[in-house]
């Protein structure tokens, strides 16, 4: 790696570095936006019987090469050389941990060679290529490692409060973030409007005058996060704040004057559990804590909504599935109203698809669907019945009226999508 290009690849392309970047990402079990590769450099080398790929940093360098990668083919192992120049400054101090934007820099050096490694431009000696097929690799590796470290999803959708801070966030140099937008004709976010956001979790669903945020409890008193995350957890309440089924049981006979579920005892209503707390009721049902005191609510406590930080890293890995279902397009949730609308009118006469769908949830791309079930056997129940299929299948198009060529089924148990149409 010589410097970063900016001029743009080749169409065609664009799909095989799409699906190296989810290979390293799945090879390293990276499912977080931010990657830290000095961290997985770091994993390699601790234990290299794992994969066929060593690091290690060089003073011998010329001072434009900031890294160098070379097959062995004999060995069948990649060696990634860095320049010393990118782990240390010249009074010798490490920049790792990062201190400030330019030390950042390392991170997109060593993501630019693993992106030679999974397009697999280090099997071709050098002495092989033109100066043009040096030049063509070297933009697929930028490329590479703008779409590892800058999701364009994550990137798009963040809170764009400071640029500094964007960068530091993704863990990129200042530099390399305005590369990445000038590729994704994104330059207007630089200017774009803020949103109060939670620092710690992402949240964004919240009341300037909450005190604490509802999902992670952290005190709101500064919401300029960055990063953004939904927290869809399919629980669906009526307009009182009422479950409409129950998400432990399933039972579907809930009245007026209940409270707690008649089979299994759980609360149907997300209340703050702190006796001295003025707030009867969270009308959210995504809400693990308290906005004014900060308390846990019963649908936390009782175990219906999983701790956030495991519900983040589901989103995380459920995101790697919505790629792989439907693309790197643009993928859009349905409604959870427009859902619900739809379960309940045009599955009325079809009782136990009803049930099976009241809390799953949906994405939709480009005439590709993925339903996501809250269980395993929610899944593989609807899965069981090619009738329940045909029938879903024709009542989604006669209620969205959009097209459908493909659809996928997954859970948040399992990660790995089904296929049920082609």
């Amino acid at each position: 790696m010589k410097s970063q290009n900016t001029r743009s690849i080749q169409p065609h392309r664009e799909p095989l570095i799409d699906r190296a970047v989810r290979s390293f990402k799945k090879d390293f079990n990276l499912f977080t936006p931010v990657v830290d590769c000095v961290e997985v450099a770091k994993r390699i080398n601790q234990v290299p019987e794992q994969c066929n790929i060593r690091i290690s940093s060089s003073a011998e360098l010329s001072s434009n090469t900031l890294a160098n990668t070379i097959y062995i083919k004999e060995h069948n192992l990649y060696y990634v050389v860095v320049n010393r120049s990118q782990l240390f400054d010249q009074n010798g101090r490490p920049k790792y941990p990062y201190k400030k934007s330019s030390d950042h820099a390392v991170n997109f050096t060593l993501a630019h060679e693993f992106g030679h490694i999974y397009l697999e431009h280090a099997l071709i000696p050098l002495s092989e290529k033109t100066q043009e097929d040096i030049y063509e690799e070297d933009i697929e590796a930028d490329e590479f490692a703008g779409r590892l470290l800058m999701p364009k999803k994550e990137l798009v959708n963040a809170n764009f409060t400071d640029l500094s801070l964007v960068a530091k966030t993704f863990m990129v140099s200042q530099s390399a973030l305005h590369v990445r937008l000038n590729q994704l004709r994104a330059n207007e976010l630089k200017n774009s409007n803020r949103f109060p956001t939670c620092k710690n979790c992402g949240n964004t669903e919240f009341n300037t005058s909450d005190q604490f945020c509802p999902i992670c409890a952290k005190s709101l008193s500064s919401h300029k996060g960055v990063l953004v995350m939904r927290y869809d957890d399919g629980i669906i309440t009526d307009e009182t704040g009422k479950v409409l089924l129950c998400p432990q049981c399933s039972n579907s006979d809930i009245k007026e004057e209940d409270k707690h579920c008649s089979i299994c005892g759980i609360p149907l209503i997300n209340w703050c559990s702190s006796s001295y707390c003025s707030v009867q009721e969270i009308s959210d049902s995504s809400a693990r804590h308290c906005t004014k005191c900060g308390s846990p609510t019963t649908f936390l406590l009782s175990g219906i909504l999983e701790p956030w930080q495991r519900a983040r890293d589901v989103q995380y890995c459920l995101q790697s599935v919505e790629e792989e279902a439907l693309g790197s397009g643009e993928i859009s949730f349905i409604d959870s109203q427009d859902w619900m609308d739809f379960v309940m009118l045009m599955l009325s006469d079809h009782k136990s698809i009803r049930m099976l769908m009241l809390y799953a949830t949906a994405r939709y791309s480009s005439g590709k669907l993925l339903i996501l079930f809250r269980k395993n056997e929610d899944k593989f129940r609807f899965l069981s019945k090619k009738s329940y299929m045909k029938f879903f299948i024709d009542a989604f198009v006669e209620f969205f009226d959009l097209p459908l060529s493909k659809v996928n089924s997954a859970s948040y148990e399992e990660y790995q999508p089904t296929t049920f149409i082609e």
